[in-house]
């Protein structure tokens, strides 16, 4: 990331596994508002499809955004969709998951909840499925959800070329 801009700039990597959209609204302060940002890429959303419904997420999503438009306007926003994978659970909660279509149809409902409000917020929404297509997950994720070297190298490619 730090090679895209011909300007030194320092890049803070402050996100943590398993954790969800409204982790990150209650600790915006320490892991976004202390730097100042003048670009945030977002990448999340398969843990909140684990513990929140679509209108939780969205609202936790539209409180991000309406913060970064309130205390840095002239941030620029990156958001990058949940991937499509294979089953991982049998249940989430509540709904049966009997196979990998069951599991992408509600990726692709949070998905939509991520597209639209980065269009509304005049974010730059990058689609993992569009940027992975035709490439063997095994090559561009290392345990089914996250992304491997070739995987980051990937979207590394696909930030570059829209910034």
């Amino acid at each position: 990331i730090a090679g895209i801009s011909p300007e030194l700039r320092c890049v803070y990597t402050t996100g943590q596994g398993s954790r969800t959209a409204k982790f990150l609204l209650y600790h915006f302060n320490e892991r976004i508002a202390k730097y100042s940002p003048d670009m945030l890429i977002l990448i999340f959303g398969g843990n909140d499809i684990l513990f929140y419904s679509e209108e939780e997420y969205k609202k936790y999503l539209s409180e991000i955004f309406n913060r970064m438009s309130r205390e840095f306007p002239d941030c620029r926003i990156v958001t990058i969709t949940i991937p499509e994978s294979a089953k991982i659970k049998d249940e989430i909660r509540g709904i049966k998951i009997s196979s990998d279509e069951d599991h992408n149809l509600i990726v692709d409902k949070y998905n939509k909840v991520l597209e639209k409000l980065s269009e509304e917020n005049n974010a730059l929404c990058i689609k993992q499925k569009e940027v992975f297509s035709g490439v063997s997950p095994d090559v561009w994720r290392y345990d089914n959800v996250h992304l491997s070297k070739i995987g980051n190298d990937m979207m590394y490619e696909q930030i570059r070329k829209i910034l």
